[in-house]
């Protein structure tokens, strides 16, 4: 008997294919359509692809455009639900993840931002001062039990 495939929450090959934003597949697989919806759902729906695709988002009007639906409908539902704008929302998504990568990995700087969405350090490294208090490399510096509670005031 040959050998089973295991396939991990990362996908058959190490990355999270059927999540990925493609012209081809936008939602990925087994998700609802957005127009029958009501708002509550809808805005977990932005939410939970926010949470996904963080990295390649940085409007609400593109996150319209891929649910294929109004801009103001999706803006409204979201503001409803979550008290937060949806681009409000991808930025706090981006630092809760480069404090995440900070605190739980050895990457350096240039791939943090590269991985939350940034093409230059620097513009990442200003960002984080400006909306986390501090530095990344200071905030590399604190103990481990501090980042965690950084990190999970925003969840």
């Amino acid at each position: 008997m040959p050998p089973r495939k295991i396939v991990t929450a990362g996908g058959m090959f190490g990355t999270d294919s059927i999540y990925r934003l493609s012209a081809a597949n936008p939602l990925g697989f087994g998700t609802p359509d957005p127009h029958s919806l009501d708002n509550e759902s809808l805005a977990r729906l932005a939410r939970t692809l926010i949470s996904r695709h963080f990295d390649q988002l940085t409007s609400d009007a593109e996150l319209a455009a891929l649910l294929g639906i109004e801009r103001e409908r999706l803006v409204v539902a979201f503001l409803a639900t979550y008290d937060s704008t949806i681009e409000n929302w991808i930025v706090r998504e981006k630092f809760r993840m480069a404090r995440r990568l900070l605190a739980q990995t050895s990457l350096g700087l240039p791939e943090i931002a590269r991985r939350v969405g940034f093409s230059h350090p620097s513009a990442f490294a200003t960002s984080f001062r400006e909306l986390v208090g501090i530095s990344p490399w200071a905030f590399r510096q604190l103990p481990y039990h501090e980042q965690i509670a950084a990190i999970e005031l925003d969840e």
